[in-house]
């Protein structure tokens, strides 16, 4: 299924009128994955903060007694 995916994107993106370099088709690849890579590093930084800032309520809440770290929910990177 994959393959015939990425047949359906090649044949869109790199046509025979763009040969031999295929200016278009490397340049939006190259523009989807710079982007795909500034969407996971916000993604990563937003979750660093978001267990940043849950550490900081559990720290003082009076409740918290740094033990149960299995049992606290938190966010995956």
């Amino acid at each position: 299924m994959s393959a015939n995916c990425s047949g359906i994107v090649r044949s869109q993106l790199f046509q025979a009128k763009d040969a031999p370099h295929y200016r278009t088709g490397w340049t939006v690849i190259v523009s989807l994955i710079s982007v795909a890579i500034v969407l996971a590093t916000f993604n990563i930084v937003q979750y660093w903060l978001s267990n940043k800032r849950l550490d900081m309520k559990r720290v003082g809440s009076t409740e918290y007694n740094g033990e149960d770290e299995k049992d606290q929910k938190r966010y995956f990177i």
